[in-house]
């Protein structure tokens, strides 16, 4: 679409230089044919149309051949295009609204004769023809140029408010600018409390819920979960193990402490229940390990009835 916007404005440029050199070179016909017959009827506004047609093709041809040579110029922005453009199509204008009042009013022309004779007949409007035809032309090619120009740049004025610094034939006219899509906002409570009366379904809904103080309402206070909380770590077995400075305590029996019946009752007993398969354990050794031998003496079944060694006697285990 940027190279259709370019084609037409350099069309204009070329449609704008054309009329003009029309209309230098009909006003200039013209000019000489009211010297000759002495009618200076159209003089005025010939000259006015030929300094027009002059000032337009000497301005517009260096401003041409600079936005082609120069890429950063000032004679390329918009605004500068858009002032001088409609400078020329204000002076167009003015010219075609004069040829249009003077030339289309005249009925008679006064004709020079060779002879030196000077008669009157009808004017030839051929060249009034013309010359409306190249100024109207020329006015109504820039006026549509300047309403796109500067319509295109308003528009565009919202997004980028450097329009009017850009150049024309670089900046992108008719690009359509994507938005990305939004969640949409949040609502709000309002901070504010309104009166019921003007509280509409919608706002009813969106005020939060209010906590129900009934105490019958209420859970009672057996089904309500305390809230735990954390106990006290208690040191592991295997941690308090590893640590260097634990050590096991041992146990000592004495052999000089008497049994009492019912210890001595209860070990007999133990004897006589023992299965007759059980495997054979060993007994505690006795203090004096140099002899080697095992005891079946009262230290022996005090400790087998603690459980730290568990006794067997050796009738059971020779039945074994």
């Amino acid at each position: 679409m940027n190279k259709v916007f370019a084609v037409y404005r350099y069309f204009v440029f070329a449609l704008f230089i054309a009329c003009n050199i029309g209309i230098l070179v009909v006003a200039a016909k013209d000019i000489s044919l009211s010297f000759t017959s002495s009618d200076g009827s159209t003089v005025e506004v010939d000259a006015l149309l030929i300094a027009l047609g002059s000032v337009g093709l000497v301005f517009t041809l260096p401003v041409l051949l600079v936005d082609a040579l120069r890429k950063e110029t000032v004679v390329r922005h918009v605004w500068f295009e858009c002032f001088w453009v409609g400078l020329f199509c204000l002076l167009q204008l003015s010219s075609a609204g004069v040829v249009t009042l003077t030339m289309s009013g005249m009925g008679e022309c006064a004709l020079y004769q060779k002879n030196g004779v000077t008669v009157i007949g009808s004017c030839d409007y051929s060249t009034s023809t013309l010359l409306m035809a190249f100024t109207w032309a020329a006015a109504a090619d820039l006026l549509l140029y300047l309403l796109t120009v500067t319509v295109i740049a308003i528009l565009h004025q919202q997004d980028d408010p450097l329009v009017w610094k850009a150049y024309v034939s670089q900046y992108s006219w008719f690009a359509v600018r994507h938005s990305l899509g939004s969640e949409p906002p949040t609502p709000s409570l309002p901070v504010q409390s309104v009166p019921k009366s003007g509280q509409s379904e919608f706002s009813n809904r969106m005020v939060a819920p209010r906590r129900d103080t009934d105490p019958e309402k209420q859970a009672p206070a057996s089904l309500q979960v305390p809230p735990q909380t954390s106990l006290p770590r208690r040191p592991s077995l295997e941690k308090s193990q590893r640590s260097p400075t634990w050590t096991p305590r041992q146990l000592q029996l004495s052999a000089s402490v008497p049994l009492s019946p019912k210890t001595a009752k209860a070990i007999h007993s133990r004897r006589v229940e023992s299965p007759a398969g059980a495997p054979r354990q060993p007994h505690l050794r006795s203090r004096d390990a140099s002899e080697g031998v095992h005891e079946e003496g009262p230290q022996a079944a005090q400790a087998a009835l603690i459980g730290l060694v568990p006794y067997h006697s050796p009738a059971v285990a020779h039945r074994a």
